[in-house]
């Protein structure tokens, strides 16, 4: 629990890794008392994970890395898997970030062409017993 001096109307979280959690607001009179909590409000993490679909990993510091678009902050755990065209694995990683940046595992450049992925992702959120989501989609990668 944060100590706020008052006078204050604004109070800013710094430093969480996760917004998911019930809210309610006091105030503190100039004799030091307490009033009663007001409407307790809950409020849950992004539950959105939203990927690209192109990426060219030319080194001109754009769109050279495959990573989420929105809402990492919020994301417990990923499973991300690369495959090509005939189903064989490209890519893996459990970073929530992903960042692929165009090359196989074993460390030569992915040829130009379409990519499919799959993905697991759990979010940090209210409702531990939430199911994870998944996602596939494919990556265009542009050389």
């Amino acid at each position: 629990m944060a100590t706020v001096l008052s006078p204050t109307q604004l109070f800013r979280h710094n430093g969480l890794s996760s917004y998911a959690g019930c809210y309610y607001v006091t105030a503190i009179s100039r004799a030091g008392v307490e009033s009663a909590a007001s409407n307790i409000v809950c409020v849950d993490n992004c539950p959105a994970y939203k990927l690209p679909n192109v990426i060219t990993p030319n080194g001109d510091g754009k769109n050279d890395t495959f990573r989420p678009i929105t809402c990492t902050n919020a994301v417990e755990t990923v499973q991300f898997l690369i495959v090509n065209s005939y189903g064989v694995k490209i890519f893996e990683t459990t970073d929530i970030n992903i960042n692929w940046n165009g090359t196989m595992s074993d460390g030569k450049e992915a040829p130009a062409g379409t990519y499919y992925y799959q993905a697991v992702v759990t979010f940090k959120r209210l409702q531990k017993e939430t199911t994870a989501i998944k996602l596939k989609g494919w990556i265009e990668v542009i050389r």
